[in-house]
């Protein structure tokens, strides 16, 4: 439950800020990292992780993965503007 109040800030530079918002997480999420759109724009990295674009309607991104943070599976991840 501590991860659905954190910021992730994609800079135009290419680097991301992840921030432990609200309800923090033990140990924090606080870091760093960067980030790419590949060649075709269906695919998003932050950091290692590569996720699939499913959709994006300038205010939610929605992404699927099969692993993140140490999670294994289908995974959708969405993503809001704030």
């Amino acid at each position: 439950d501590c991860e659905k109040d954190n910021v992730i800030l994609l800079n135009a530079d290419g680097t991301a800020q992840y921030v432990d918002g609200g309800i923090t997480c033990q140990p924090p999420a606080d870091s760093t990292a960067a980030w790419h759109l590949s060649a075709d724009a269906d695919s998003l990295y932050l950091g290692d992780n590569g996720t699939v674009i499913k959709s994006f309607d300038g205010k939610s991104l929605v992404v699927t993965t099969s692993q993140y943070n140490g999670f294994n599976g289908d995974i959708t991840i969405t993503l809001a503007k704030h």
